[in-house]
């Protein structure tokens, strides 16, 4: 009887198997657009109940490429998606008991991180109220609404992260992905500029950057070629060589290839024209460097040496070198770089000289409540009367300052809570950095703790004095915060066996 019931049970799903390839072989005929958001909507449905490890693993692959989910209206990235499956997760996997049954102090140990965050996202909401939320994909004429959109859904990295928490290989081989995924905006950026209209169908699954279109422009006017792309990936490379070598290891006989490896990758990020790649970089390795406890005496004697090498090398090749490198240099005193290459650099710093000081005008009409991040569709009209692209900039609320811009689109109270998460982020990355201290960095889960940790504290860094885009800041320092708490529990784990 029981043989008899399996069998049964065996046919009864087989016919429903054959009655739905049936269905889906009558709407692809009729209407296959119809058919692939039905199959969509069943896959999604069914695999609820792991929403939220997909987004955990989704997220951490796929932050830092250009993969977009294709043909979706406003084309929303692959790590937007996965965020939004922990949204769509969250209850199940709280009603399932899907979590680990220590999350919880992962939330008491960061709770000035979550505090500020749960602010934050409720200034954002409240300024949707009170200045509207604009998408262009619903016929407004109001943009912007994606810089909502996306703090909104990013808001609930830190959380998942902790429910979740991915094991350190697992963690390993995602965060290793992630990097080598960032050559996707490199195929990206070359498609844009030089590929043939017969496979243009690739921008229907990788975004190209804002940049690459003004670079494009730049190119094609002036001979001035820049690969904005080149600024991530070259990061990435070398947050990869971080990763699997120690710092020691670069003055040892292996620095015979990897510091010839590491200033090649560099000068190949300055490709991009970014002054920004150096300061990420140097303080990238000043903080890795701290964590792994390199600083000697000889160490210190051979890095000097070795970085006067290359800035002797620097100033005697310089006018040799492309413009994109010699604009990424520009700063450095004394260097003779072309007029064009300077032109361009110091307008750029010129532009962002006014704009803070147009924001800090601007903070008192919006001190206790942000002008938001909408903007008017008609603002890039201003493109042509204003070449420099100030007005764009202010109409934006950019002013490439993080707290100036902060202040302005979000009023004090928003700035106050993302403060907030990130001095509860800095205290996180400061007691990874103690702890690999202790532990040392000798495999290569810890060095990729040490880098997050090193990230973090030179995204803050950068935010506050550098280069900092207040609509973006949520965006980068949830998922950074998300990591670093996997990262801590992890290594607590550790001192205690040890």
């Amino acid at each position: 009887m029981t043989s008899d019931a399996g069998k049964l049970n065996q046919l009864i799903w087989l016919g429903a198997a054959f009655i739905a390839v049936g269905l889906l072989g009558f709407f692809l005929a009729s209407d296959a657009y119809f058919a692939f958001f039905v199959t969509l909507a069943l896959l999604l449905v069914g695999t609820l109940p792991y929403h939220t490890k997909m987004a955990v693993y989704l997220s951490v692959a796929s932050f830092s490429s250009a993969i977009i989910i294709p043909f979706a209206p406003g084309r929303p990235f692959l790590w937007e998606f996965a965020a939004l499956l922990g949204w769509s997760g969250l209850l199940v996997t709280v009603a399932m008991r899907r979590f680990k049954d220590d999350f919880g102090n992962s939330i008491r140990e960061n709770k000035w991180l979550f505090l500020g965050i749960l602010g934050y996202l409720g200034v954002l909401v409240f300024t949707i109220y009170a200045r509207g939320f604009g998408l262009r994909v619903f016929g407004s004429e109001q943009m912007g609404g994606r810089f909502y959109f996306q703090p909104i859904v990013c808001g609930i990295f830190p959380l998942i992260f902790a429910m979740i928490r991915p094991e350190e290989k697992t963690m390993v081989r995602l965060l290793i992905l992630q990097y080598v995924l960032s050559l996707t905006y490199l195929i990206a950026e070359f498609s844009f500029m030089y590929s043939p209209r017969e496979i243009q169908f690739i921008f229907q699954f990788l975004d190209v950057g804002g940049d690459s279109f003004t670079f494009e422009k730049q190119a094609a006017n002036f001979g001035f070629i820049r690969y904005s792309s080149l600024v991530a990936v070259g990061e990435a490379m070398i947050l990869l060589l971080l990763v699997y070598h120690k710092l020691d290891d670069f003055f040892s006989g292996r620095g015979i290839y990897l510091i010839p490896l590491a200033v090649g990758v560099l000068f190949m990020g300055l490709h991009s024209g970014h002054r920004i790649i150096i300061a990420d970089v140097f303080g990238i390795i000043l903080v890795v460097a701290y964590a792994q406890r390199i600083y000697t005496a000889r160490n210190l004697l051979m890095t000097v040496l070795g970085s006067s090498f290359i800035l002797v090398l620097l100033y005697l090749f310089i006018d040799q070198m492309p413009m994109a490198v010699q604009r990424g240099v520009s700063f450095l005193p004394g260097l003779d770089v072309q007029q064009a290459a300077y032109d361009d650099g110091f307008g750029t710093l010129e532009t962002r000289r006014m704009l803070r000081e147009i924001g800090m005008e601007m903070i008192p009409d919006y001190f206790w409540v942000g002008r938001g991040f909408t903007f008017s569709s008609s603002d890039s009209l201003t493109m042509v009367s204003d070449p420099t692209g100030l007005a764009l900039h202010v109409a934006q609320g950019r002013f490439y300052n993080g707290l100036i811009g902060l202040m302005v689109n979000t009023g004090v109270f928003g700035t106050l809570f993302m403060v907030t998460l990130m001095t509860g982020g800095t205290l996180l990355a400061l007691r990874i950095v103690n702890r690999l201290r202790i532990l040392g960095c000798d495999d290569m889960f810890l060095r990729i703790c040490a880098c997050v940790a090193a990230l973090w504290m030179v995204a803050v860094f950068v935010f506050i004095f550098l280069h900092g885009d207040s609509e973006f800041a949520m965006k980068k320092f949830s998922f950074q915060a998300g990591l670093m708490i996997v990262c801590d529990y992890h290594l607590k784990m550790r001192m205690l066996k040890t």
